[in-house]
């Protein structure tokens, strides 16, 4: 949420720097946070294949992959589909192990980056 006149974000503005880089500084904070997300996305990503059919998809881009859950349970739930994941290092590294656990790996291509307009956070 951004705040004040100059539309600093509240986190930032509390603590200096944006979010994810605090997250890259704080490794205790940065497991945390991807626990929580990591947590909702797999039963987030179960209820959005059953009621959104995919296998009328050929290629699917997850923009803020994090660690590949919803790519993943979209993959399985479609033999003819591809996906891209995009997201910061780290994310992109776990990403990477997820499909190669799953055996889904040949079906991913991957990128890395930033947000958009922040690339360093």
């Amino acid at each position: 949420m951004a705040t004040g006149a100059d539309r600093t974000p509240g986190f930032e503005r509390h603590n200096g720097q944006p979010f994810f880089a605090h997250l890259d500084e704080t490794p205790e904070h940065a497991a945390l946070f991807q626990t929580s997300m990591a947590g909702r996305a797999a039963h987030e990503a179960t209820a959005i294949v059953k009621h959104y059919d995919v296998t009328g998809l050929r290629h699917l881009v997850d923009v803020g992959a994090g660690p590949g859950v919803l790519a993943q349970a979209a993959l399985q739930a479609s033999d003819e589909l591809t996906v891209t994941l995009l997201d910061r290092p780290a994310m992109i590294e776990r990403a990477r192990r997820t499909m190669t656990a799953a055996g889904l790996v040949d079906r991913c291509t991957t990128h890395e980056r930033g947000r958009p307009g922040r690339p360093d956070d």
